[in-house]
């Protein structure tokens, strides 16, 4: 959905369309996501934020909801010990490879090296063969 504008190189436009969605229809949480997928893409933060948040208040057993704020967070190094919260909430609700690996980033982010390579060991587990799991894991048996 959000991906077509972003296809057409028409991201702003669709921060305009999914601005009106989410005030004709405030209870949708795929509006508010994609909303603030869009003002990701344009690194608005807070606008991200709030969308984001919104997603969390709606559909709070959502791992999708759960995964982009916590991913928000920790690419705009931000609120780690939320983005640790969430990404253990993602867990929860949905223990994929991704979510672990999501998890051992917050973990590492929180200096909780035994907690990230706990979770990354995890990820491995759901998937052998990530090589980007794989590489992860060897960062942090490294300190890094």
């Amino acid at each position: 959905v959000e991906a077509s504008y972003v296809q057409l190189d028409a991201v702003v436009e669709g921060v305009k369309v999914f601005d009106r969605l989410t005030a004709a229809q405030p209870g949708n949480e795929l509006n508010h996501y994609f909303l603030g997928r869009l003002h990701e893409r344009l690194e608005r933060f807070e606008p991200a934020e709030a969308a984001y948040r919104k997603v969390y208040e709606l559909a709070p057993d959502w791992p999708e909801g759960c995964r982009a704020l916590a991913e928000l967070y920790l690419r705009a190094n931000r609120k780690p010990a939320e983005a640790q919260a969430l990404a253990r909430r993602a867990v929860e609700l949905e223990p994929s490879g991704a979510h672990y690996a999501l998890l051992a980033l917050a973990y590492s982010r929180n200096n909780n090296r035994t907690g990230a390579l706990e979770a990354i060991e995890q990820a491995i587990l759901k998937n052998p063969n990530e090589a980007r799991y794989r590489a992860m894991l060897e960062q942090l048996k490294g300190g890094l």
